[in-house]
């Protein structure tokens, strides 16, 4: 038995998520009571649970990390806006520490500035990580 797109009109198997036309989810349909009251029995089949891996969301958010990418459990477990926002500040605290290390390197004015905004961007993108590492991992363990 199959059914119809409601999007495009593509025969989809009654099972399906998905339309394997457009790609886009298809609405559940409900089955019908055998009784003759005539009321509506929601299907019995409930979504899956999406289930991440706790290793791979720690590798996701630790590796990439000492590169000055952060974020990337999150985007990971779907929360893309949360893991952008700490994408953006774990790169520009890492591209200012690189900045901050090659000009105290290379210049020999102003190092005690330097070492302060260093300072300041170290202790930032600490924080940063620690912060989005609670979150992609605490997300795993209690699914809020």
């Amino acid at each position: 038995m199959s059914r119809k797109c409601p999007y495009c009109g593509e025969e989809v198997p009654t099972f399906s998520i998905t339309c394997p036309k457009c790609y886009r989810n298809i609405p559940r349909e409900e089955k019908r009571s055998e009784r003759s009251s005539g009321h509506t029995v929601p299907d019995d089949r409930a979504p899956a649970t999406v289930r991440y891996s706790k290793t791979l969301i720690l590798f996701l958010s630790i590796v990439p990390a000492l590169f000055g990418i952060m974020g990337i459990g999150q985007i990971y477990q779907g929360k893309g806006e949360k893991g952008v926002k700490f994408l953006i500040v774990g790169s520009l605290s890492f591209v200012i520490m690189a900045f901050c290390m090659y000009q105290m390197i290379t210049v020999k004015g102003w190092a005690f500035l330097l070492l302060g905004l260093f300072l300041l961007s170290l202790v930032v993108y600490v924080a940063t990580f620690l912060m989005q590492l609670f979150d992609a991992y605490a997300r795993t363990v209690f699914r809020f």
